[in-house]
């Protein structure tokens, strides 16, 4: 999996209609972008940190994380560095949206 196609997914906290609780749910980012009102209840399906939503200015709408960090740390994150090197390891996040 490239690194764009990580960008383009997220968790979307939604009701089950069979249990009538909220569950996070593996969405892609367009689906987000689609109704606002969601952005408020996502969060990154790799490391459950917090992201924001960018718009699709150069590419296709994409996620980035709030905590550079998360960034860092998350194999979807800009900043995240290759595993060539047994330090950099896909970690979830210190403050995970719940």
């Amino acid at each position: 999996m490239d690194v764009d196609s990580l960008l383009e997914v997220c968790d979307a906290e939604r009701l089950n209609k069979e249990t009538g609780k909220f569950e996070w749910t593996k969405i892609k980012v367009v689906d987000v972008k689609r109704n606002p009102r969601n952005q408020d209840f996502v969060r990154c399906h790799h490391c459950h940190g917090q992201i924001t939503i960018h718009n699709a200015s150069v590419n296709r709408p994409h996620m980035k994380h709030k905590n550079k960090i998360d960034s860092k740390n998350c194999k979807s994150g800009q900043r995240f560095k290759s595993l060539k090197k047994s330090l950099d390891k896909h970690k979830l996040s210190e403050i995970p949206v719940k």
